[in-house]
């Protein structure tokens, strides 16, 4: 159930918008801090951000782990995924600017890159 509400979160995402209607890696670092605050405490505000931020990830990192982009392993979770990306956003202040969707990629593919042959 939760992969096809996080498929049609995908699915409902505009991608003929410009760079700047698009959801940027700022906001995609802002959701994620609500993600990391709800490892702590949990207030209504953090869950609704968590939950986008979560779904998000999730939302984009299905069909393109599918298409090689990047090869994680099997068994990888949201939650792992989570943390892979917001680490990457953390560390990499000066790049938020960019599509969030784009970011989502980079850190999965520096993470789990795709053997070579």
């Amino acid at each position: 159930m939760n992969k096809i509400i996080f498929f049609l979160f995908y699915l409902s995402i505009p991608f003929n918008l410009n760079a700047t209607e698009f959801l940027s890696g700022n906001n995609l670092y802002s959701f994620g801090q609500s993600y990391k605050r709800t490892e702590i405490y949990s207030s209504p505000n953090d869950n609704y951000s968590s939950g986008l931020y979560t779904g998000y990830i999730a939302g984009v990192i299905a069909p393109t782990s599918i298409g090689g982009l990047f090869c994680p392993p099997n068994d990888i979770t949201v939650g792992q995924a989570a943390d892979i990306v917001f680490k990457y956003l953390d560390s990499h202040p000066e790049i938020r600017n960019i599509q969030a969707n784009f970011l989502v990629v980079k850190a999965m593919t520096d993470a789990y890159p795709c053997k070579t042959k």
